[in-house]
């Protein structure tokens, strides 16, 4: 009897896995053949290449979105089903408690309930075609319901249909998590709270006014200003909520064009490369699409039709954040006797109350739980009131106002043909600012900054306050007056220079919080190929794309090179790695050791300098979050301000020489390579990045079983933070470690002189499927900055097709 029941286990231990494997193998979307589609009104056909690249054609607009809709649910319906649940607040409604904290946050900012008011503003033709875009996807939905994509029989659920409002909210909530301003805003009060006004000027590159010190709120005095040090803080929030709000800081994404009388063929160049958090799947996906009269080709996120980068036959266009504050953290004052009731400058008045009902799944049962959610005339109630305290932190956030979706935008753009309609259609966008790029065939090229940008009352006071602290909400001295007109921004038509690089010059009162030093690069590139006579082609700008030059170079080696010298130091291994530098081109390359000294080095300076002021939690806060903290490092290097040094030096020459030893013995620590040698250290080995599922966002305790086998990497990156070919990595980490988490997710290259010669490269792949074999096969070209072509016309597509699937009307019985 033993053995039979032995031998059945070991049976269903060897099925299962086969049995997965095969389950997860027959989810695959079809490739070749014949597909019915409801609601076509003709044939229409899907073209990919090697990597899966679709060329859609179809014989009208609408059945062109209804085919791509169809595409897109077909690989990508996980991620499309995760990023609107982030944005609806609906986690929990699949995985449970652990994600109802978070979902309580995105009811109180509220995508959702500003989405349906929203998307009662889009145009007719413009509602028309985000219509067909989603009955392509539900038919997708509905026809894979017997044979759904792996995360799906894990979770042990299908998704519902897709809703037009639901791409409204997708795209408000990656604009919320884009601009990360407010997180910023508390980070800055913590560290002025804890080393003063003076310091944090210094480390936020701004003035900060004294605090004013005054009683706290009571009953007895509730006129007065409340105790700063008695609000709530951010850090308060739930575990899970707070991951939202503790992000990494975003990369600046680097865009340029150059015109047609300045490059090598002549026709206008356009390069163009997002950066984002590094997850898999990737966020974007590049397609082609035709009708024979209207053609685009370019990038665009899985939920949204048509593309929001790329070209058409007559222009190309592309953005970069313009990382400008849109957010704002108040205080606002509520009444301790009449609920809901908080402080205006001449009274009281009641707060708006909503009831928001949240799905979720507990103890195997399906619950709808009550969230109340409170909001005042700055905005929605984050942490504070609903514990029954009289000050709560409210934020105010420009993406929160009822406008035309940025949708109607990007559609408009796929359909531009001149500098005048382009710059008619960025007049009523309202979505996230960003500069915007333009290149056409005539060799013109533009920018333009636009979007939603709060204006602030003009004083020496609120000017201090401005985007930087938690603001008194019930004065009335910090409000918002309005929103920046468009003929107020900046744009540049044809400059005398030839070229124009994105977010290279700042608005007055809007300097962006990015690391200033991959827009120089590229600027002072491109002005060396003008001032040389030479005329760049497209390869050239992918070089470009894929620099890895560390501004700092110059003053690390030659800081090095005097203060060794000076305190004749006659260590073996300081001595070897300051040979190894002083050879050094300044290329952060994978395979450099001196990439990896360098960066060492940095880190231990910033870190020093930093713990002597703010201690060890905040420095590495500060260290995490800034995006400009090796700012910090050139002013320490370049000044040798005495005061900045740790209490334990006192001497500048000797402040460099124990932190180059620091940071060799964090290189070859134990957590490290106890027993490398310092001229065989590669970068690669400690800079490394692991693209995390997007499931672990969700439940990240799931990674510690399920990440090996679907995680991708970890893979060794260059560059860093400061490159053009940026990839960061975490300053607070631990000796000998730098994970990256954040880098290039989309790179586009086109010249508009040649229909050919369109390129685009992404991190992994275009499907997202687990067992597809387009998923992560563009990772090597990726990392090694390669660009990979895109059909644009009909014969380049015939060239490069490798699968083809006609998509027809569903036959009547």
């Amino acid at each position: 009897m033993f053995k039979i029941v032995l031998s059945i286990v070991v049976v269903i231990l060897l099925t299962l896995p086969v049995a997965g494997w095969w389950l997860a193998k027959s989810s695959l979307p079809r490739l070749d053949g014949i597909a019915d589609v409801n609601l076509l009104a003709k044939e229409a056909a899907i073209v990919t290449d090697d990597r899966g690249v679709p060329f859609i054609s179809a014989s009208s607009e609408l059945d062109l979105y209804r085919a791509q809709g169809y595409w897109a649910a077909s690989h990508r319906l996980f991620q499309m089903d995760m990023l609107r649940r982030l944005g609806r607040g609906e986690l929990s409604q699949v995985f449970g408690l652990a994600c109802l904290p978070q979902d309580k946050l995105m009811r109180q900012i509220g995508f959702a309930r500003n989405s349906k008011d929203e998307l009662k503003l889009l145009s007719a033709d413009a509602r028309k075609a985000l219509d067909a875009y989603c009955q392509g996807v539900n038919e997708a939905i509905s026809a894979g319901s017997g044979k759904r994509p792996p995360e799906f029989w894990v979770l042990g659920y299908y998704p519902g249909e897709w809703k037009a409002e639901d791409t409204i909210i997708l795209m408000k909530y990656l604009q919320y998590v884009q601009e990360e301003s407010w997180s910023l805003d508390d980070l800055r009060q913590r560290v002025m709270d804890k080393v003063g006004p003076e310091v944090a000027s210094r480390l936020f590159e701004e003035s900060f006014p004294a605090p004013v010190k005054t009683a706290p709120a009571s009953k007895a005095s509730i006129s007065k200003t409340p105790d700063l040090s008695s609000l709530p803080q951010l850090k308060d929030l739930p575990p899970m909520a707070r991951r939202v709000v503790e992000t990494l800081p975003g990369i600046g994404s680097n865009g340029w064009v150059v015109s047609g009388g300045s490059t090598d063929g002549g026709g206008a160049l356009l390069a163009l490369d997002r950066h984002a958090q590094l997850t898999e799947p990737n966020l974007w996906y590049a397609c082609t699409l035709s009708t024979g009269d209207f053609k685009v080709a370019g990038i665009t996120i899985p939920g949204v039709p048509g593309v929001m980068y790329g070209r058409n036959t007559a222009c190309s266009w592309g953005a970069t954040a313009y990382k400008a504050d849109t957010q704002d953290l108040f205080i606002e004052q509520f009444s301790p006797d009449i609920p809901n009731t908080y402080k205006l400058p001449e009274g009281w008045t009641a707060a708006r109350e909503v009831i928001e009902e949240i799905p979720c799944k507990a103890n195997f049962q399906m619950q709808n739980l009550q969230h109340k959610v409170i909001i005042t005339r700055h905005g929605p109630v984050l942490i504070g009131y609903e514990a029954g305290g009289t000050n709560a932190v409210v934020l105010a956030w420009s993406g929160n106002d009822i406008a035309l979706p940025a949708f109607e935008t990007f559609y408009r753009l796929n359909k531009v043909t001149d500098w005048n309609q382009f710059r008619t259609v960025l007049k009523s966008y309202r979505g996230s600012p960003q500069s915007f790029l333009f290149a056409d065939k005539k060799g013109n090229i533009g920018l333009q900054l636009a979007g939603n940008l709060p204006e602030r009352k003009i004083s020496d006071q609120t000017k201090k306050l401005r985007a930087s602290l938690i603001l008194p909400g019930w004065t009335g001295t910090c409000d918002w007056t309005g929103r920046m007109e468009f003929e107020a921004m900046p744009y540049s038509l044809n400059p005398k220079e030839g070229f124009l690089v994105a977010n290279f010059t700042n608005l007055p009162d809007f300097e962006a919080p990015v690391t200033p030093y991959p827009v120089q690069r590229v600027q002072s590139l491109l002005g060396g190929f003008k001032q040389s006579g030479r005329h760049p082609g497209l390869p050239d700008m992918a070089v470009l794309q894929g620099d890895e030059y560390a501004p700092l170079t110059a003053l690390v080696k030659e800081t090095l090179q005097t203060n060794v010298n000076k305190q004749e130091v006659n260590d073996q291994i300081q001595l070897t790695a300051l040979q190894t530098l002083d050879q050094w081109d300044g290329y952060l390359r994978r395979q450099s050791a001196s990439a990896a000294i360098y960066e060492s080095f940095i880190r231990t300076v910033a870190r020093r300098v930093l713990m002597s002021k703010m201690g060890l939690p905040l420095t590495n806060e500060y260290l995490r979050r800034w995006p400009r903290w090796t700012v910090q490092v050139e002013h320490s290097l370049s000044q040798k301000s005495l005061d900045w040094l740790p209490p334990e030096e006192r001497k500048f020459d000797t402040f460099v020489v124990t932190s180059f030893s620091q940071a060799l013995r964090d290189l070859r620590s134990k957590d490290a390579k106890a027993d490398l040698d310092v001229s065989a250290m590669s970068w690669e080995q400690y800079h490394k990045v692991t693209f995390r599922h997007m499931l672990f966002d969700a439940v990240p305790d799931w990674e510690n079983t399920l990440g090996r086998l679907v995680n991708i990497g970890p893979e060794g990156v260059g560059g860093d933070a400061d490159t053009v070919n940026a990839f960061n990595y975490d300053a607070s980490g631990s000796p000998g470690k730098f994970v990256c988490s954040i880098g290039p997710v989309e790179r586009l290259l086109i010249d508009m002189s040649d229909s050919d010669k369109f390129y685009e490269t992404q991190p992994l792949g275009q499907s997202g499927h687990l067992m597809s074999p387009n998923r992560y096969d563009q990772l090597k070209s990726w990392l090694q900055a390669k660009p990979l072509p895109v059909a644009f016309s009909e014969e380049q597509s015939d060239r490069q097709q490798r699968h083809k699937v006609i998509l027809t009307p569903k036959s009547s019985p």
